[in-house]
């Protein structure tokens, strides 16, 4: 129940709007004093709450001693209150975009954004400014799944390449049009002061453990680097040519020497030899 009260608090109306609604919803039709004790409205409040929703065209009055309330149905309620959040949503976005001042943006080489919803957001933004290729290091097997429809859609911008460090065991659906690789090969160097000790492993400051879950790299305009700190998932997003000219050299050496997994028909299943 207590759900139900939020979500249509989220659609607009207030808590002790939600709850005497759903107690009419349910008892059908009563008077003030049986509204109260059903939904828990404190009773001085029930006559305001009932006033302010029949204005609002979610309950109908029928005139008496005492006087009784019945609820309009869900099914006209609900659509009104989507329209009208819909409209203040529409009407917000308007009125925000002219308060922009027009000026010449400051070019700023690194941002960095929290949790899952901005990540796939500016995953999507990435695949938008696509000029080329998309190359995506793996190293949690979760990755391919939780950015399974992003990584659809850049296939439609570019080739896409995913290449898993050894160790992994992945099954999941294969997308049409990425092409797959497990490294393989690593020059000595690279391997034990690079990869092993920054890509592959957790590094510990203090109490904090930083983990590198991939690293996606947009050819031609930016790099994201996806991580997590003591298990909260993080995004650094950098446009610095230099970095991203290190990194495009960085991962076309590991692709150099990877193996490529799969081939059209076969299952995604990559474990360490």
């Amino acid at each position: 129940m207590s759900n139900l009260i939020e979500n249509l608090v989220k659609l607009g109306l207030k808590e002790y709007e939600a709850k005497i609604y759903v107690a009419l919803v349910g008892i059908r039709e009563a008077n003030a004093r049986t509204i109260h004790e059903i939904s828990g409205v404190p009773r001085p409040r029930v006559y305001d709450i009932l006033n302010e929703l029949t204005a609002k065209g979610f309950v109908e009055v029928r005139e008496g001693s005492p006087l009784f309330y019945r609820s309009v149905p869900p099914d006209i309620v609900i659509p009104k209150l989507q329209n009208e959040l819909n409209h203040a949503a529409e009407e917000s976005i308007a009125i925000l975009e002219t308060l922009s001042i027009q000026k010449d943006e400051e070019y700023v080489p690194l941002w960095h954004v929290k949790g899952d919803w901005s990540i796939k957001r500016h995953f999507n933004l990435l695949i938008e400014r696509m000029t080329g290729n998309l190359s995506i290091l793996v190293l949690d097997q979760e990755v391919p799944g939780r950015y399974h429809t992003q990584i659809k859609e850049a296939v439609k911008k570019g080739e896409v390449s995913l290449l898993f460090k050894p160790g992994i065991s992945y099954s999941g659906p294969r997308i049409p049009g990425v092409v797959y690789y497990k490294i393989d090969k690593l020059n000595d160097f690279f391997r034990e002061n690079i990869f092993e000790k920054a890509y592959s492993s957790p590094l510990i400051r203090k109490d904090q453990v930083f983990t590198l879950e991939c690293l996606m790299i947009s050819e031609n305009t930016e790099v994201m680097n996806i991580y997590s700190v003591n298990g909260e998932r993080m995004a650094i997003i950098n446009t610095l040519p230099i970095s991203l000219y290190l990194q495009n050299m960085t991962f076309d050496m590991m692709i150099s020497g990877a193996l490529k997994t799969m081939e059209d028909g076969d299952d995604l299943h990559m474990t360490e030899n």
